[in-house]
């Protein structure tokens, strides 16, 4: 199973993909996005 974490914010959103597979847990992708300020 794969499960997609997101942490919304003002100016920057956070996220991240793990897979669960029985007992073991892998991070498949994590980072950050920012908006752009005008």
């Amino acid at each position: 199973m794969r499960i997609l974490g997101v942490d919304p914010g003002t100016h920057r959103l956070g996220y991240g993909v793990i897979e669960v597979d029985g007992p073991a847990r892998r991070c498949l992708e994590a980072g950050c996005l920012e908006a752009r300020r005008r």
